[in-house]
């Protein structure tokens, strides 16, 4: 194998490698801890079952709150009126994969949304 055909081989396998990664789809289903929730919004709505949601939602007074449920039955539920929060919940979008934490008392302690294009579906 001559020089140049060793650089066409190899100009080839980095053009197929960077395209099977631009594809990449991370598929998450809705999870449900005892004080934590997370999930894809997208994901749970084109989920095969019909019990999957996730989202958080503002409210007219300055809070929000975020609630999930999974395909076991499971559910979840905080609130808050932390500004930060509210922040928060304004970047969620349909691709958004979503982590919220609750306290004891059911108020959100911790969101974390992350929007890439892994999460597209």
């Amino acid at each position: 194998m001559n020089h140049f055909t060793s650089k066409i081989i190899a100009l080839c396998a980095a053009i197929i490698s960077v395209t099977a990664y631009a594809g990449y789809r991370e598929v998450t289903e809705v999870t449900i801890g005892d004080r934590y929730a997370q999930g894809v919004l997208s994901a749970a709505r084109n989920s095969a079952d019909s019990k999957q949601y996730i989202g958080c939602q503002l409210d007219s007074f300055g809070g929000g709150s975020c609630a999930a449920g999974d395909n076991a039955g499971h559910y979840f539920y905080c609130y808050t009126s932390d500004p930060k929060f509210v922040d928060a919940i304004q970047t969620i979008s349909a691709q958004s994969f979503v982590y919220v934490y609750r306290s004891s008392s059911s108020q959100c302690a911790y969101l974390s949304v992350t929007n890439e294009s892994k999460y597209i579906y």
